[in-house]
């Protein structure tokens, strides 16, 4: 059986006035108020909404398909964008993980002004597997 593949951002967006009716969920309906009335969020509910609803994607780490959150590559407190390329899918567990090794450098960053960055190491990301 052949997969489609997820329509892109753009079409979704066109076709967003007749779905705005048909939204269900909580999450789908702020969505679509952001839509309307332009608010700054706009761009990452509409970025996390793709990954997570259309493109329904697993977590980047540990490949677990429960409890996933839309979270930025590069944090946004040191300098990290709202775009489709800085975020990704990730579990409760492996967002727990990589927000406890982004806190550090975003100490660093406020007390001494220096934007340093490291991806998290192997052991950071393998620190759980999901049971597959």
């Amino acid at each position: 059986m052949r997969r489609l593949k997820p329509p892109s951002i753009a079409y979704v967006l066109r076709k967003r006035k007749k779905k705005a009716s048909k939204l269900l969920s909580a999450e789908r309906k702020r969505m679509a108020r952001w839509v309307w009335l332009g608010r700054k969020g706009y761009l990452y509910a509409r970025n996390k909404y793709y990954l997570l609803h259309i493109a329904d994607l697993s977590c980047t780490w540990c490949g677990s398909r429960e409890e996933r959150v839309c979270d930025h590559k590069l944090p946004r407190a040191l300098g990290g964008s709202h775009a489709l390329a800085n975020l990704q899918v990730l579990c409760k567990k492996c967002h727990k993980r990589k927000t406890r090794h982004d806190m550090r450098y975003i100490r660093e960053f406020r007390k001494t002004g220096r934007r340093t960055y490291t991806e998290p190491s192997e052991s950071i990301v393998n620190g759980h597997k999901a049971n597959t």
